[in-house]
């Protein structure tokens, strides 16, 4: 019962590990995926971006970014098992990308609209780098499994082949 109760300890803490890096990680995600937005419509030159949209990122970015850590609490994509990442959690990262989305456009609109590219660029990003990681996390997971799954009929067939070559050596005659 000990190492039972030790065993679940350990997962809870390993799972709240890997939520603080998801939330680390989205930080930067959102951020970037908006930015990168504005980059691409003024060709990848930060100094040909007018000084009003990025002063006008850095004002609503932190309210943006704490909202965007709301949502994803909310439907729960930090407490999700992303060993085991499907349609659902699929569905889930969908439907934050949406209200986030909405909520990105609102508050620009209310601050400074921006470029179409930064909408549209941003939006699609933020999907791709917030899906790509958790199902990046399955991915490995799976191959992690795979992988140890051949090891061991790798293990079991030469302990086999070994144990056949020793059963099947010939013996000498004696003199």
């Amino acid at each position: 019962a000990l190492s039972s109760a030790a065993s679940d300890v350990y997962k809870r803490q390993h799972w709240q590990i890997i939520a603080a890096y998801l939330v680390i990680y989205d930080i930067f995600a959102v951020n970037f995926s908006y930015f990168l937005g504005l980059l691409l419509r003024f060709d990848f030159s930060f100094t040909k971006i007018p000084t009003e949209y990025i002063h006008a990122m850095l004002r609503f970015a932190p309210i943006y970014t704490v909202f965007c850590l709301a949502v994803f609490w909310v439907l729960k994509l930090y407490n999700s098992l992303w060993a085991f990442a499907s349609y659902t959690e699929l569905n889930h990262i969908l439907l934050a990308s949406i209200i986030t989305t909405l909520f990105n456009v609102g508050i620009t609109m209310l601050c400074k609209r921006m470029p179409a590219s930064y909408y549209i660029v941003g939006a699609v990003m933020q999907f791709c780098l917030i899906t790509g990681i958790r199902f990046g996390y399955r991915y490995i997971t799976l191959e992690r499994t795979r992988m140890a799954q051949v090891r061991k009929e790798q293990n079991h067939t030469n302990g086999r082949n070994l144990s056949l070559i020793h059963i099947s050596e010939p013996t000498r005659p004696e003199p």
